[in-house]
Parts: structure tokens; C-alpha cells; sequence
């Protein structure tokens, strides 16, 4: 057996059991990947958790043929990896920065670094395949399998690529025409079921800031806060950060940042807006606390009273009166 060819299957191996392992090691890590699944851009009339059980169902059979059927399983493996690193792909182009929690629970929103893993990955399986294929004693037709092998690979990868272009020329055409109305809705105070409820009260919470200290609730229950929640690689954060930065803020800021405290791309802007303001990485629980939904929008920028919700947008003059 070629080694090359062993230490492949068990890389393989070894990534999808800790996959499986970290999406069923409990409920809370199921649920969240179950909501994870429906993020990543399911139609909403389907349902969540089956889609879920028929990926970790997918895993589950390109392990077992890894181990029974190893060619199978490479071909198999090839072909997860290439609809999950396309989906991430999509996902980031998109903007988005839902954690991936391909490994179960994980408030780390997806990077770039997720999509290099994949395709690390499918060289890993593509290396596999070839190697077994072209190791095996005795194969007949070896170089004629590898040729079908890669005019499928290029029909599928241009297939994807296909795919890609569409969505992304769909999703283009599509914010180009919810644009002018998502300004009218701000412009003209229509409600956004996304946005913090105004006359709301906040609720209690507790979240570690980047220098260490604590802020609780009672800092905004007297005077006047303001409260952001940012997102990396986000064109319109940028744009709220450089007028926070020609015009001072009537009241202090208190800057959130999704993602993880050891994300670099995390780090940079809560370095960025701690110019303007106090900065901490954005946890489920002050969210929640100004009712700002799951589903948000960034930048979301809301302005809090003596504990009462009293403005909230994407726009700073819209928060701030100028």
C-alpha cells in the first residue's frame, strides 16, 4: 500500500470523524448547526434539520467508504469538499460572516482561511485518488481513468464556476434594486423588523471589552449611549467609521465587533474604532439585550436614553440627528 496514498485516507478520515463528532457531540452543537445550515443560504420553505442530517449523513458515508472502498470514498470526499468549499465561497462574496461550525459549536465567523482549508482539503482527496488509481497493482486502464477522472473534475469545476457567476451577478442585480428601498424605509422611519424596537428597554448584560474592563447595562441606564455592532471586510462600517471620524460623536460609543477576540481581521477593526469609542468583541447577550435579531444588517448603529431604545439605524445622521 503506498504511503502517500495511506496518509491521505487518514487525513481524510480523521477531519470528517471530527466533523461528525463535533456536530453530534451534543444538543446545543447540533441546534447550531442546524441554524448554520439555513444561514448558509437553504430556501426557506425547507426545512433545517434534515438538510443537516443528510449532510452529516453524506460525511458519514464518504468515512465508511474511505475505509471499505477508498476510491469511492475519494470520489465521494471530492465532491463534498467541493460543494462546501463553493458554498463558502459564495457566503464570503456575499459578505457574510455566519460561523461555519463545520466542527460543531463555533462562534468564529467564516474567513477566508475556511476556504483555503477546503481546497487544501480537496488536494488532499484529489492526491488520494490519483495515487490509488494510479498505485493499485494490476489496474487496468490507469491513465485512461485519471483522463475521465480530470475531464470530469474540469466539467464540474466549471460547472460550479458557472454557478458562482450566476449567483454572484443575480446577488448584484438583486441589492442594486433593495438598495433604494432600504434607504426609503430609513430614510421615511418605516419600520425594520431587523432593527432594535424603538421605546424598548434594554435588557441586562455583561460583555468583556478589548482593554480588559467590563461594561454591564447600567452604563447606558442614565444619559445618553451609543451603541454600534460592526462586521469585518464590511464596505459600510468603513464608511460610518470615517464619518465617526470627521465629525465627533455627540456620545460615547461603545464599538461591538463580530467574531472571535483571536480573529486578525476581528482585531483590526476594534482597533480601528477604538478612535472613535470603547470596543469589544459582540456576544449573543447585549444583541439581545438592545433587541437587535439574530438576522442583522451592519453596520447597525442604536441610540440608547437612560436605558430606552431611542433611535436605531444604518446610517449615522439617522442616530445621531446631523
Amino acid at each position: 500500500m503506498d504511503l502517500l496514498e495511506l496518509g491521505c485516507r487518514a487525513a481524510l478520515l480523521v477531519v470528517f470523524a471530527l466533523a461528525i463528532a463535533g456536530k453530534m457531540r451534543g444538543r446545543a452543537s447540533w441546534e447550531a448547526f442546524v441554524q448554520t445550515v439555513g444561514a448558509f443560504g437553504l430556501p426557506p420553505s425547507w426545512p433545517r434539520a434534515p438538510a443537516a442530517a443528510a449532510i452529516v449523513g453524506m460525511e458519514a458515508a464518504a468515512t465508511a467508504c474511505l475505509i471499505a472502498a477508498p476510491s469511492l470514498g475519494y470520489a465521494l470526499s471530492l465532491g463534498l469538499l467541493a460543494i462546501f468549499t463553493a458554498v463558502l465561497g459564495l457566503a464570503l462574496r456575499r459578505g457574510q460572516r455566519t460561523p461555519c461550525r463545520c466542527f460543531g459549536a463555533s462562534e468564529r465567523p467564516i474567513g477566508p482561511a475556511h476556504v483555503a482549508r477546503n481546497v487544501a482539503l480537496l488536494a488532499v482527496a484529489a492526491a488520494g485518488l490519483v495515487t490509488r488509481l494510479t498505485g493499485s497493482p494490476g489496474a487496468a486502464g490507469a491513465r485512461e481513468t485519471i483522463a475521465t477522472l480530470l475531464v470530469g473534475g474540469g466539467v464540474t469545476t466549471a460547472l460550479l464556476a458557472g454557478f458562482a457567476a450566476l449567483n454572484m451577478v443575480l446577488s448584484l442585480a438583486l441589492v442594486r434594486r433593495i438598495r433604494p428601498l432600504q434607504i426609503l424605509i430609513e430614510e421615511r422611519g418605516i419600520p425594520d423588523g431587523m432593527l432594535p424596537r424603538i421605546g424598548a428597554s434594554v435588557a441586562r448584560f455583561r460583555v468583556e471589552l478589548a482593554d480588559g474592563s467590563v461594561v454591564t447595562d447600567e452604563a447606558v441606564r442614565t444619559g445618553t449611549t451609543l451603541i454600534g455592532f460592526f462586521l469585518p471586510h464590511c464596505p459600510s462600517c468603513d464608511r460610518m467609521y470615517a464619518r465617526m471620524r470627521e465629525e465627533p460623536l455627540p456620545w460615547p460609543l461603545l464599538a461591538f465587533v463580530e467574531g472571535a477576540a483571536e480573529d486578525p481581521d476581528a482585531r483590526a477593526v476594534l482597533e480601528k474604532f477604538a478612535a472613535v469609542g470603547r470596543t469589544g468583541i459582540a456576544n449573543d447577550e447585549v444583541q439581545r439585550a438592545v433587541g437587535l435579531g439574530e438576522n442583522a444588517a451592519f453596520p447597525t448603529l442604536v441610540r440608547i436614553e437612560n436605558g430606552i431604545v431611542t433611535a436605531a439605524g444604518r446610517r449615522l445622521h439617522l442616530v445621531t440627528d446631523y
